[in-house]
């Protein structure tokens, strides 16, 4: 995927728009994306890069599901 080309990218989330469901794709120190699956609302997606938590619960705060 050519954003994945992208130097200064080091995260990125796909969330599912009809589902409690997300993936944090994250750049590790080896230069490998590795991703991770959340699917509970009460979850946090940490982003290293930028030092913060990211709950589900605001990602999802005004979605009806």
């Amino acid at each position: 995927m050519l954003y994945r080309a992208i130097p200064s990218l080091k995260d990125y989330i796909l969330v599912d728009a009809e589902a409690i469901h997300t993936e944090h794709f994250s750049l590790n120190k080896e230069k490998l994306w590795q991703m991770k699956e959340y699917n509970k609302i009460n979850a946090e997606i940490f982003l290293a890069a930028l030092n913060v938590k990211l709950p589900l619960e605001e990602i999802y705060e005004d979605c009806k599901l």
